[in-house]
C-alpha cells in the first residue's frame, strides 16, 4: 500500500491527477476481473439485489487515491500513511460504536480512544520531524499543508467506510466479484470524472519520460484487496489490521529514506524515530482492543 502512492503520484506528473488515477482504476480492474474468472466463487450477477449504497465503495477508493497522490509529493509517505491510518481508525472505531453500514456494534473501549491519541501524537511528532529539516518555506506552504492534511485524514475516513461498503456488497456476490465492482465501478466514475474535466483531451502530451512501473499503482491495490481475502479467515482482522498498517508504516518510511520510485529523500531524526515509534504502538492497541 505504501508503494501504491508513489507509484500514483510520480505518474501523476506526466499525466495528471485524474488521468493517474484512471490508470491505477482500470488496471486493477483487469487483474481483479482475471482472478474473479480464474477463481472467483460468488455470482456477480446477483449485484441487482444490493442495495445503492453498496455500490458506492469504488466512489470512496477513487477519492481516496486522488487525495493521496495530490499529498504524498507535499507530505512524504510516511506521513501520508499515517495521517491516513489516523482517518481509518477512528472513523472504524465511530462505525463499530454505533453498527453503521450493517456492522456489528461493539462499545467504544478506553483502548481504541488511547489507541486513536496516540497515532495523532506520533503523526505531531513524525511532522515536526519533517519541519525540522525544511526551512525557508512560506506561510502560504503552511496553509496548503494543512489543507493537504485535512483532506488526507477525509480520505482515511473514506477508507474506513469502503471496506464495510465493500464487505456488505460481498454478502450478495462473493469477495473478489465486490472488489471488482469497487475497482470497476471507481474507474466509471474518475473516468467520466476525467473526461468532464479534461473537455475529453484524456491523453496528455507529455508522454515522454513514463517507465512501466509508474503504470502499475493498480496492480498494488488489486493485490491488496486479495492479499485480505486470503489472510483474513487464517489471521483475523485485528491481527491483519496490525500487519497491514504497521506494513503502511515500513513502506513509507523506506520510501521516504531512500526517496525510492523518484520521490524526494526524508531522513530520519530523532522526532520522526519517536512519532514512528508512538505510531507504532497505538495501531497495535487499537487493533488487540478489537480482538
Amino acid at each position: 500500500m505504501a508503494f501504491q502512492s508513489p507509484t500514483n503520484a510520480t505518474l501523476s506528473r506526466y499525466t495528471g491527477n485524474l488521468q493517474a488515477t484512471c490508470v491505477s482504476f482500470g488496471g486493477g480492474a483487469v487483474c481483479l476481473l482475471v482472478l474473479m474468472l480464474a477463481i472467483g466463487t460468488g455470482d456477480i450477477t446477483q449485484v441487482g439485489n444490493a442495495e445503492w449504497w453498496q455500490l458506492l465503495g469504488g466512489v470512496y477508493g477513487v477519492c481516496i487515491v486522488l487525495a493521496i497522490t495530490f499529498a504524498m509529493p507535499r507530505l512524504g509517505a510516511a506521513l501520508t500513511s499515517t495521517i491516513l491510518m489516523l482517518g481509518q481508525i477512528s472513523m472504524g472505531a465511530v462505525i463499530d460504536t454505533f453498527g453503521l453500514m450493517q456492522m456489528a456494534q461493539m462499545p467504544l473501549a478506553t483502548g481504541r480512544v488511547l489507541g486513536c491519541l496516540m497515532v495523532l501524537i506520533g503523526i505531531i511528532l513524525v511532522y515536526i520531524g519533517k519541519k525540522k529539516q525544511e526551512s525557508g518555506k512560506s506561510r502560504e506552504y503552511n496553509k496548503q499543508t494543512i489543507i493537504v492534511i485535512i483532506c488526507t485524514f477525509l480520505a482515511g475516513i473514506a477508507g474506513a467506510v469502503q471496506s464495510p461498503t465493500n464487505t456488505a456488497l460481498s454478502m450478495h456476490i462473493g469477495k473478489l466479484e465486490a472488489s471488482f465492482m469497487s475497482f470497476i465501478t471507481g474507474f466509471i466514475f474518475i473516468f467520466v470524472i476525467t473526461m468532464i474535466v479534461t473537455k475529453g483531451h484524456l491523453l496528455s502530451n507529455k508522454k515522454q519520460g513514463i517507465q512501466w512501473w509508474m503504470t502499475i499503482g493498480g496492480l498494488y491495490g488489486a493485490a491488496v484487496v486479495f492479499i485480505n481475502i486470503v489472510a483474513i479467515p487464517h489471521l483475523g482482522a485485528a491481527v491483519l489490521l496490525i500487519a497491514t498498517m504497521l506494513g503502511q508504516l515500513t513502506g513509507g518510511t523506506l520510501v521516504d529514506t531512500f526517496g525510492l520510485l523518484k520521490t524526494n529523500k526524508i531522513k530520519l531524526n530523532s522526532w520522526r524515530y519517536a512519532g514512528l515509534a508512538v505510531i507504532a504502538l497505538g495501531v497495535i492497541i487499537v487493533a488487540t482492543t478489537k480482538m
